[in-house]
């Protein structure tokens, strides 16, 4: 009787996953790698590191000791957009109930129009994120931080959930 070598091979990883072995991490891909820059925050990525955390490729099954960094899931252009939407929805209730006066919901729109000129340079796909952990400096859990590569540019999205005001940000890098 003749064997399928992946099939054999795709065996073993997942019964070393379902008993919680270690099986070897995802690599990154080597377009993240490089020096990475917005205004004056640099960060640097390579085989075994991501902006100072240890690469491990998937999301810790226990409290890592130390920062680390892992793929995460993924985000569509659309989604994004859509939280941008959310967040113009909510300006316009905080104006409507008088909770935020004109200057500030003025503010408030221009922040949301600047985001979304960011977005409309992304492309129409679906990217891998990427996120950092670091047991030492976690928050409430309401924030949230990630980053995904599109062409030649590393974004990083960040936002907080709540209904003060929008928190939805977009930062760019280049190399």
């Amino acid at each position: 009787m003749m064997r399928n070598p992946r099939l054999s091979t795709a065996f073993w990883v997942v019964a070393f996953w379902a008993l919680g072995l270690p099986v070897a991490a995802q690599s990154l891909n080597e377009r993240w790698h490089g020096s990475w820059s917005s205004g004056k925050h640099r960060f640097l990525v390579n085989a075994s590191s991501f902006e100072g955390c240890r690469w491990v490729g998937s999301s810790p099954k226990t409290t890592p000791t130390g920062c680390v960094a892992f793929y995460d899931g993924t985000v569509s252009r659309k989604a994004l957009f859509s939280v941008l939407q959310s967040e113009s929805e909510m300006v316009d209730q905080l104006a409507k109930n008088g909770h935020a006066g004109p200057k500030e919901v003025q503010a408030m729109r221009a922040q949301i129009k600047a985001e979304r000129t960011k977005l409309e340079s992304i492309s129409d796909e679906t990217f891998r994120i990427v996120r950092m952990w670091d047991p030492a400096n976690e928050g409430s859990g309401d924030c949230q931080t990630y980053r995904f590569l599109d062409k030649t540019r590393i974004y990083q999205v960040s936002g907080c959930q709540g209904p003060a005001e929008p928190t939805f940000s977009i930062t760019v890098y280049s190399k």
